[in-house]
């Protein structure tokens, strides 16, 4: 037997009951079952859960109090909730033993857990008594084998087939529906039918009605295993018993002289719901007396109750009840809410008294009518007030929530429109009050300074991630997609920017829809989201964060855009590029958890994933080679141009296709095919129009492009080895980043193009051809526009090439080698077609970036090697094992992209294997019943294996075969197709010979 704290409760206060909610619908969820008084009575006994019932509990020198409210946790307001207090804390649960458990939980940080029914006082005698001390009727509870059946009100009729129960009788019960969803069954007794109302999720779903209980339930199809007597409850003795009590008394007035009769009808209707010793009898006795029929009833009452007496709602509704039933009539004709006077009549015609009441109340003599008063009243102010904010809106304003649209457009002949901006009025300066003065905000501008440093901040990649077709509609900037959250980033740029802009102003600058974070999962429930995609999704990032990224970060290059050694074999940039001579002696534990990752998985996963887990690897290692080289590329920009001295120039390359929308815009094939080559010819004629536009050349050149076909090509090369000759102008070099990462300043243009040219084809032009483009784009800042058109007719030192810039071996291209690449054809100059350029009004100037706390090569090297490692000669056999594969692969020059092999060779299926398939799909031809599938296709071949025939390296997959199947079966369908062709014309040439023959 459990043993229960105890502690000292106290009721502050008892609540009430609420009829909607103790009496109603959701009833067996408001009553309380007392446990302990139920062993030994074969009746259940209920205690009610009053709303706003308050208990005082001292725990360890802390007070808690709990209150009952009316609504959940979840926000059900049919259910109750339990609100703990304590000092500042305040928790809602759905039970009171979890609402004083979480409140203790966060006071003394310890799970102790007390009972609800103690912390409520539902264990003490004296809370009890008071709790049901004006409690009229305590539901009953019975069983129908597995079925709780709660009846919350009782009704009688003279109606056997209904067991005698009648207006009033209720009940409910919980039962699946629909699969396995409980839901509440409602059932209802009337004067004339039986209702059955099905509710789920707090909403009626269903309502059936019929003569009998039993017809609602045969109608509802449910349940059959009982009749609808049962499931209604009416057939169980006690409740026929409950029932047959409720047969109302009644009498006439005649009959008041009989106080036998009359204190039948008070105990039944008043005796419970009033105070005793009071002189009942004697209103009705002086009543019939008198010589008029009519009493006023509140002045009537204050005459045997005593002085001050207040009256409750239900006592006075107990009071009508008891009028009723000794057949006295209410006459009077207006509403409580207009007049406290009630007039009750007991003539035989009370329709005639009604009848009189009423005329003398229009005429205003016996009430004055106090509703028109205020309405003329109203009336009058507002039209002594101008029709204006602070005029007819402010005074309406006071009522404004008060009444409906109705009822003002009635007595007041005010518009709609002027209604709904007086509740706005009520909203924003509250009933009647003068209008707000709206504060004044002073704000202080950034100053250049500030704008340059956030513009610095935000145009490296480290940081953010520039779109190349997406831009602001506000700003007509790029989108920028942020690589780290905002609170990180500030503390970047702060701790960079100590004297920079402050918090609040760096957050509102990030506002907006130019700096994205991250994009939201749209249509997926919360529940998906939480408990599906965002635990695969935070897997994810656990590996990226803690394999991929604790890699990669660790791979670092000076100011000057030099690779930085590193003891670690992996950590190593230069060792990645195969260039470096010098000792790796150490391993970092966090390179040897992606072999240890890939370890664990095979040794929870069948044999035949290893190959695949094996493939994974190898495109994860492919994959950090291809950020090593997009780390190290990346630091070429800043580096070049910290560099850059007045004779030397930097030029980012690269195209910008797709300049129709989408809607408008042509296939690839159709652009190309109709107005350009994207080839080496073109990108030197774009290259030249550069050259000529420039108004002082340079004596150097370096450029940045991407790794395309139409830039990373001998002929270019060699065109560019003629600059010299040429414009004077000398090539340093041509650095090629990886794909998709030529995303530097110049997409900010190519934005901004994409921006302007969806505005002029708005404005109702179209883009047909180079000159609309210049058209569209002349007006944007540093940016000079012209039409090009690459002269084809006349498409024709050494050359030095490595794979990467300061790594590895030169290619040395001697003029006897360029003449043989060549041949016989003649490299000349470019002369293309050119329209005169356009000149923009404003400039576009490129801030140089200032290297701010930067760190020498030795001082990287330092922090490398302040790193957790582990030395080779320390580590056990197992990682051993490890140390041997991170050697295996971690190569040197493993980053060059020559050394990448992550696709296997493609393997082809065996002509005797071919010869096989076509034998199975020509006899699935010849009779479609012997027809087979590509698994049952590869069944048969591995069937084949067992009998030696070929061998089970040889079987192709099930794809492989679908894909064989798909492709033999069209060219064999286009073989017979050409051989029914062939002898259609055989025949009909002899046919035409028989004919010229005869």
């Amino acid at each position: 037997m459990k043993k229960h704290r105890q502690v000292n409760v106290s009721l502050i206060s008892p609540g009430e009951l609420v009829e909607a909610l103790h009496y109603g619908p959701y009833s067996r969820y408001w009553w309380h079952l007392l446990s302990d008084l139920n062993k030994d009575s074969n009746e259940t006994v209920y205690l009610p859960i009053r709303v706003q019932q308050k208990s005082k509990i001292i725990l360890n020198e802390h007070e808690f109090i709990v209150t009952i409210v009316a609504g959940n946790k979840e926000n059900n307001n049919f259910l109750p909730g339990y609100l703990c207090q304590s000092e500042n804390i305040v928790e809602i649960a759905n039970d009171p033993t979890n609402a004083i458990s979480e409140v203790y939980f966060k006071i003394f940080e310890t799970k102790t857990r007390y009972s609800g029914v103690q912390i409520m006082g539902w264990n003490d005698e004296n809370i009890i008594k008071e709790l049901c001390k004006d409690v009229f009727f305590v539901p009953r509870l019975i069983s129908l084998e597995q079925i709780k059946i709660f009846v919350y009100g009782v009704g009688y009729s003279s109606r056997t087939d209904w067991f005698y129960a009648g207006l009033g009788y209720k009940s409910s019960l919980l039962y699946k529906y629909h699969g396995n969803t409980m839901v509440l069954f409602i059932s209802k007794i009337e004067e004339t039918k039986c209702i059955l109302e099905i509710h789920q999720n707090q909403k009626c779903k269903r309502i059936i009605e019929g003569e009998s209980p039993i017809d609602v339930w045969k109608n509802s199809d449910l349940i059959k295993k009982f009749n609808g007597n049962q499931l209604f409850g009416i057939d169980n003795h006690m409740i026929q018993s409950l029932n047959q009590k409720q047969k109302v008394p009644t009498c006439s007035p005649q009959e008041w002289d009989n106080y036998s009769n009359m204190k039948s009808l008070f105990n039944f209707h008043l005796r419970r719901r009033t105070i005793a010793n009071i002189n009942w009898h004697q209103l009705f006795v002086k009543w019939k007396k008198q010589e008029s029929p009519l009493i006023e009833l509140n002045n009537e009452l204050q005459k045997i109750y005593p002085v001050d007496y207040q009256f409750s709602s239900r006592e006075l509704g107990a009071w009508k009840t008891f009028l009723r039933a000794a057949g006295a009539h209410d006459v009077t004709p207006w509403t409580y809410e207009t007049s406290q006077y009630q007039f009750w009549s007991n003539s035989s015609c009370p329709k005639q008294d009604y009848a009189l009441l009423t005329q003398l109340y229009q005429m205003g003599i016996l009430v004055e009518n106090s509703t028109q008063t205020f309405w003329q009243c109203f009336n009058h102010a507002l039209k002594d007030n101008k029709k204006n904010f602070d005029g007819k809106r402010r005074i309406l304003s006071i009522i404004a929530d008060d009444f409906t649209y109705d009822e003002l457009q009635e007595n007041l002949g005010v518009g709609r429109h002027t209604i709904l901006e007086s509740r706005k009025y009520t909203r924003t300066n509250g009933h009647g009050a003068p209008v707000l003065n709206k504060p004044t905000f002073h704000r202080t501008k950034f100053v250049p300074e500030q704008l340059k440093q956030f513009e610095l901040f935000f145009s490296t990649k480290e940081h953010v991630n520039m779109s190349s077709y997406k831009t602001d509609h506000k700003s007509g900037l790029p989108v920028l997609y942020l690589q780290d959250h905002k609170q990180a980033l500030w503390n970047q740029f702060h701790e960079k920017y100590p004297n920079g802009m402050k918090r609040t102003s760096f957050m509102t600058q990030l506002n907006g829809k130019r700096f994205v974070y991250k994009e939201n999962l749209g249509g997926l429930c919360s529940e998906c989201n939480e408990c599906g995609y965002q635990v695969f999704a935070n897997i994810e990032e656990l590996i990226n964060i803690n394999i991929t990224n604790l890699l990669l970060r660790q791979l670092n290059v000076s100011q000057n855009g030099i690779a930085v050694h590193n003891s670690c074999l992996s950590h190593c940039l230069r060792h990645a590029f195969g260039d470096c001579e010098e000792i790796h002696s150490n391993t970092c534990i966090n390179c040897k958890n992606l072999f240890i990752f890939f370890k664990n998985l095979k040794k929870h996963l069948p044999l035949d994933q290893h190959e695949n887990l094996d493939g994974y690897q190898k495109q994860l290692i492919a994959f950090m080679s291809h950020h090593a080289r997009k780390i190290y590329l990346n630091a070429q920009l800043p580096a070049i141009l910290s560099q850059l001295d007045d004779d030397e120039a930097l030029m980012i390359v690269d195209y910008k296709m797709r300049i129709n929308p989408k809607k408008a815009r042509e296939t690839k094939d159709e652009w190309f095919g109709k107005h350009t080559k994207q080839d080496a010819w073109f990108t030197a004629s774009s290259l030249h129009g550069v050259l000529e536009t420039l108004e002082k050349k340079p004596k150097y050149i370096t450029i940045i492009s991407d790794n395309g076909g139409h830039y990373h090509n001998t002929e270019l090369m060699i065109i560019l080895s003629h600059w010299k000759e040429w414009y004077d102008v000398c090539i340093n070099k041509w650095i090629f980043l990886e794909a998709g990462e030529a995303k530097s300043t110049i997409d900010s243009h190519h934005a901004q193009i994409t921006h302007a040219i969806k505005r002029y084809v708005k404005l109702g032009y179209k883009i047909a051809s180079g000159e609309d483009i210049e058209m569209a784009i002349k007006g944007l800042s540093g940016t000079h526009v012209a039409n090009l058109q690459p002269n084809r007719e006349q498409e024709a030192g050494y050359i030095y090439a490595r794979p990467l810039p300061k790594f590895g071996e030169l290619n040395k291209f001697s003029p006897n080698k360029i003449q043989k690449i060549v041949k016989n054809r003649i490299i000349v100059k470019p002369d293309p077609i050119i329209s005169e350029h356009s000149n923009p009004q404003k400039s576009w100037n490129i801030p140089k970036i200032d290297h701010q706390d930067t760190d020498t090569i030795e001082s990287l090297e330092n922090q490398m090697n302040e790193l957790k490692i582990t030395d080779v000669d320390s580590i056990n056999e197992t990682e051993i094992d490890l140390e041997r594969k991170s050697w295996e692969i971690f190569i040197s020059g493993w980053a060059l992209q020559q050394n990448q092999k992550t696709r296997e060779p493609v393997k082809r299926i065996p002509i005797h294997v071919k010869n096989l398939l076509e034998i199975m799909f020509h006899a699935g031809t010849a009779n479609p019943r012997k027809k087979m599938t590509a698994a049952e296709m590869r069944s048969e071949l591995l069937q084949r294996v067992q009998e030696g025939e070929i061998d089970e390296n040889e079987v192709p997959k099930e794809s492989t075969i679908a894909n064989w199947i798909t492709s033999f079966s069209r060219g064999w369908k286009h073989a017979m197709a050409l051989q029914a062709m062939e002898a259609a014309e055989h025949s009909s040439i002899e046919e035409t010979e028989k004919l010229s023959q005869n």
